[in-house]
């Protein structure tokens, strides 16, 4: 049709507006720390996890006579900080796998991190240091994603990153994104 006309009926038979269902998923996580660092960031991190979700494949009724199987999900994570032999220097590699059905994501990128200086006893804590990082991100046939991101004291931290398209919508988009502040 050429418009929309409200007292036309959807011919959508809803069997209620509220439903429940179980839900099940789970996960598992490792973490590797170097305990030898002397400093609070002078050190060599790792973090490596799976999780899947809706296990029990639950069915959901929105419509009278109509269900839809929920899916299950999996997500794979990794996580990485491996300072440089410059000690005010690192390096965060990371990546997030989505599966979902016939639907996939990926991300993938590393951020550089720059420490005002050596840094706080990791045993006493004094003299905590302040960061400026920056990175790039590629999330798999949609977007570049430059961030930069300030923490003072290990205590506070801002961050800006902007996303610019590079899927077949750049066209229309001219390229452009889209800005977030965290």
């Amino acid at each position: 049709g050429s418009g929309y006309t409200s007292s036309l009926p959807s011919n959508e038979n809803f069997q209620s507006l509220s439903y429940l269902y179980g839900e099940l998923g789970a996960g598992i996580v490792w973490t590797f720390k170097n305990k030898l660092a002397l400093s609070s960031h002078d050190k060599t991190k790792a973090t490596l996890g799976f999780s899947a979700y809706h296990l029990n494949k639950a069915e959901q009724k929105y419509l009278s006579g109509a269900s839809a199987q929920l899916r299950q999900k999996y997500v794979y994570y990794g996580d990485f900080f491996i300072t440089l032999p410059n000690p005010r220097i690192a390096v965060a590699p990371k990546f997030l796998l989505q599966q979902q059905g016939a639907a996939f994501e990926a991300l993938v990128g590393v951020m550089m991190q720059h420490f005002s200086f050596g840094g706080a006893s990791k045993y006493t804590g004094i003299g905590k240091s302040s960061m400026v990082g920056y990175g790039i991100y590629y999330r798999n046939r949609d977007a570049v994603i430059l961030n930069v991101l300030l923490e003072w004291k290990e205590q506070y931290a801002f961050g800006l990153s902007y996303d610019i398209n590079v899927s077949r919508l750049a066209g229309t988009s001219t390229g452009r994104g889209g800005a977030e502040v965290m």
